[in-house]
């Protein structure tokens, strides 16, 4: 039985291109992200936001069927946003079409049934005490070579970090042309072959007592600020520390690094985006 069902969303700046969802059945964080390039072609604040939130209204019906596994779903879903996408004039002219990492879940019988790709993250309770996050984040071996860049530019010049970003631009785009191919890193887009290069796991639901799903922006809060370890992260939430007030500490640990010297990082914050479900335990179940 659920006990709690919690969601949050913060943009990093005056758009958000992360999009989510949770119900009673499921829940799911989108990381869009749009080409480095200037252009873009929808009506939308940008192409990622756009795309982020297309996925999000389809996946909020298609999930509901549950005679269709997850790969069936979001084999059919890159066909169906891709269809819509390159109906807007333009679309087909762009070197780079948007992007999405995804997490998910959905609770299938006396199964919760999880798929991750990306740098989004999926973080369980488990009812005897163990804590384990499941990612892909293939693509922060790309991100750990290019802070070590910025870092050394900023050095070599005399700059904040964050100031050093314009000599970053090619390395950047250049890491960007490395999404969906391989030796690169996976996203939702056009490719369906990314369905070949998640995660997928089943796990039991009576041994669940809480799942969260997260994107990067938020999961800075352990990953990179270390404000807290994930388990305490996990526990903080699980004992009803409210996720807007962890934010607010992100927050304002993000504006005392607000250059990014002491904690690298490409801008000040990303958008940030969590869901979780609490589940009710009858008793401990210990393996």
């Amino acid at each position: 039985m659920i006990k709690e069902i919690i969601d949050f969303t913060r943009a990093g700046r005056e758009y958000n291109e992360d999009a989510h969802y949770i119900c009673e059945d499921f829940g799911f964080v989108l990381d869009g992200a749009t080409g480095m390039a200037d252009k873009k072609v929808s009506d939308a604040p940008s192409d990622a936001n756009w795309f982020s939130n297309e996925w999000r209204e389809y996946l909020k019906e298609a999930l509901k069927d549950k005679t269709k596994t997850i790969r069936e779903i979001l084999r059919e879903g890159i066909k169906v946003v891709d269809d819509k996408f390159m109906a807007i004039e333009g679309a087909n002219e762009l070197s780079i079409k948007p992007i999405a990492p995804l997490s998910l879940f959905r609770i299938n019988g006396d199964e919760i049934e999880l798929y991750s790709v990306g740098d989004t993250s999926i973080i369980v309770t488990f009812t005897n005490g163990k804590v384990k996050q499941i990612a892909k984040r293939d693509v922060d071996k790309i991100d750990n070579i290019n802070i070590k860049r910025i870092n050394k530019i900023a050095k070599e010049k005399n700059l904040d970090v964050l100031d050093a970003m314009p000599y970053m631009k090619e390395h950047l785009v250049n890491a960007r042309l490395l999404s969906n191919i391989k030796g690169g890193y996976w996203s939702i887009g056009d490719n369906p072959e990314v369905l070949d290069h998640s995660i997928y796991k089943n796990i039991p639901l009576n041994k669940v007592k809480q799942i969260m799903v997260l994107s990067d922006g938020y999961s800075q809060v352990f990953d990179t600020f270390k404000i807290y370890t994930l388990k305490e992260f996990a526990k903080a939430i699980e004992e009803g520390v409210s996720v807007k007030k962890i934010y607010e500490a992100l927050y304002n640990a993000q504006e005392e690094d607000n250059k990014a010297n002491k904690y690298p990082r490409f801008k000040l914050r990303d958008d940030a985006t969590i869901v979780v479900m609490k589940l009710e335990t009858k008793s401990l179940v210990h393996s």
